[in-house]
């Protein structure tokens, strides 16, 4: 620790390693060094571990081919991107996770193995679902209610309307008043006052 109550560099890169949940490979796909935030993610005990099986073990068997194959395009030097899975945890629960990962190469530039970093989805993929839910049910709402709804953005400009709303303007679709305004369907002057009482609300 120095004067300045800092911690010296190697101390903070650890410390850094050990809040990534990152596991390293071998160039056969086998587990080598597994971080204490991976271990976490999958409900493993530093003491029991998961020993040096393949990693696709870690993945729920519908995928296991899938991340076999891109494990050796990883090893044939191919970039692969971010990769989404599921992913068994030690109770046997099934959580959607993504990896990403690269090439662990030597000092004469040949491969020696693969760091894979692993992030869990399983909660933003539910929030996805539930944004794709609720837009559902909102568009069934503007398909059949009855009164004039319609939404705008910053700009005044139609995010979405009601069908009754893209009627009474001559629409044969709603989507057709996406990105327009209210000068698109009034006069000057009743799309003038129409744009400043949106401005004041």
């Amino acid at each position: 620790m120095s004067d300045h109550g800092e911690e010296p560099a190697g101390d903070l890169m650890l410390r850094a390693w050990n809040m990534v949940p990152v596991v390293v490979a071998d160039l056969k796909g086998r587990v080598c060094i597994v971080t204490p935030a991976a271990m976490s993610m999958f409900n493993w005990e530093r003491e029991e571990g998961p020993g040096r099986p393949p990693v696709t073990e870690y993945v729920a068997p519908e995928d296991r081919d899938r991340a076999a194959a891109n494990i050796a395009r990883m090893v044939s030097g191919e970039l692969v991107g971010p990769v989404q899975y599921r992913a068994l945890l030690k109770s046997g629960a099934v959580i959607a996770i993504e990896v990403g990962g690269e090439l662990i190469r030597g000092v004469d530039g040949s491969p020696t193995g693969l760091m894979l970093l692993v992030r869990e989805m399983t909660e933003r993929l539910r929030a996805e679902a539930d944004i794709i839910q609720e837009r559902s049910l909102l568009e069934a709402l503007l398909e059949n209610i009855p009164d004039h709804v319609y939404f705008k953005d910053a700009d005044c400009r139609f995010v979405m309307i009601s069908k009754a709303h893209a009627e009474m303007f001559g629409l044969t679709d709603p989507s057709q008043a996406v990105g327009k305004t209210d000068f698109d369907f009034f006069t000057e002057e009743h799309a003038g006052w129409r744009m400043r009482m949106n401005s004041r609300s």
